[in-house]
């Protein structure tokens, strides 16, 4: 196998051996030899090697494991170490990858570009995955692609993500090296300048926000190039179905971590919106970008969070109140609410409702996919053409 391969691609698991397995015989199945597989592996028992055996034989493939207690972020950074390509993606045991995604990462390479953010317009429902009520036995969405290509400069998209209270950051034109594409040279800059290729406590924001304030423009691309799954054991699951909050202390991401410091801008209770927020201003004060952090909106973040999590109110007021020490009022707060709800949750929504009316795509559904190689083959047979597409829309550029 060349020694430096074009495309790593990165795959941290941890007890989900039955969706690995499966994720890994399909990437492999790709026949090209610039693909390096790596695969950082902090199972309670090393299971998933013995499954892999025949697979291990393919020099494509880098297995590693550890039985440590390693936090999520550790994992990650364990595997971006071990990954040598001229470009890194990181995606989850139970995503996919589309196969044409090489021929991007060398058209990148040859182009000089740092960063590809692509579209995730192909989302993979595991059977069982417990998201749909009905048609639970596998399901394939594939949106429409417009193959359209755009460069951004992902610094003042940082601050457009700070000003709605780090929400939504997938909608923004960020780098992302999760379900992403960014240069290996990147990742080390951060680590160089860190100590870690990671902090905080979500990897993918934390080194979205981190690659973003070190790269000078992203490639905005209308095409996919993995596909997002979702199973059962996933954190989107648990999102879908709402299990994706509680006490601070019970957030399955504090683990492995020791003295953690949470952020006093973010309310101290687990949910998504909260992690994204905290490990986003980690990135931004770890790389020491901390002017920056004026831009913070800490009322939309709270409104945000009033409006998904009214449990917790006390909590979230609170915490408003001690961030803007000069009107503690019960009226200042309720003022700083509703600005926050004008400005985030309000134009979020108003956005999307505008969204559906102008701005209709067209989805394709693919029911009863029991495997996500099913959903590869589907998947080429479907964006053949928009690849092609893409592919013009990138000579122009």
């Amino acid at each position: 196998m060349n020694n430096n391969p074009l495309l790593s691609i990165l795959i941290p698991t941890k007890n989900r051996e039955e969706y690995a397995l499966k994720v890994v015989y399909h990437i492999l199945e790709i026949k090209d030899d610039r693909i390096q597989l790596v695969i950082y592996d902090n199972s309670d028992t090393n299971k998933l090697e013995n499954l892999l055996r025949d697979c291990l034989k393919d020099d494509r493939i880098k297995y590693f494991y550890t039985n440590e207690v390693l936090s999520f972020v550790e994992n990650f950074s364990q595997g971006i170490s071990r990954c040598t390509g001229e470009y890194v993606t990181i995606i989850g045991d139970d995503d996919g990858i589309n196969p044409f995604i090489i021929d991007i990462a060398d058209w990148a390479n040859k182009n000089g570009v740092e960063a590809i953010t692509p579209s995730l317009s192909l989302v993979y429902y595991w059977p069982e995955s417990g998201v749909h009520s009905k048609n639970d036995n596998g399901r394939l969405v594939i949106s429409e692609i417009s193959c359209k290509a755009k460069f951004y400069n992902p610094a003042k998209e940082v601050v457009k993500l700070l000003k709605n209270g780090c929400q939504n950051y997938l909608s923004l034109n960020l780098a992302k090296a999760y379900h992403g594409m960014i240069k290996r040279t990147v990742l080390e800059e951060i680590k160089n300048r860190v100590g870690n290729y990671i902090g905080g406590l979500s990897p993918d924001i934390y080194l979205s926000i981190a690659a973003s304030l070190l790269i000078e423009k992203v490639l905005i691309i209308d095409y996919p190039l993995t596909i997002s799954g979702i199973c059962k054991k996933s954190g989107s699951s648990d999102y879908a179905t709402g299990r994706h909050t509680g006490k601070l202390e019970t957030a399955p991401h504090f683990r492995g971590h020791t003295n953690y410091k949470w952020s006093d801008k973010v309310p101290s209770f687990y949910s998504g919106e909260n992690i994204w927020a905290d490990s986003a201003l980690a990135a931004i004060k770890d790389l020491k970008f901390n002017h920056l952090i004026r831009a913070f909106n800490i009322d939309v973040l709270s409104a945000y969070s009033i409006k998904s999590y009214p449990e917790f109110k006390k909590i979230i007021i609170e915490n408003l109140a001690k961030n803007h020490k000069n009107s503690r009022s019960s009226i200042s707060i309720k003022f700083h609410l509703l600005k926050g709800f004008i400005k985030g949750p309000f134009i979020t929504r108003s956005k999307a409702i505008m969204g559906q009316v102008f701005n209709k795509k067209i989805n394709k559904f693919f029911d009863n996919v029991p495997v996500i190689d099913t959903a590869s083959e589907i998947v080429q047979l479907n964006i053949e053409k928009s690849k092609k597409l893409i592919f013009k829309t990138l000579q122009k550029l």
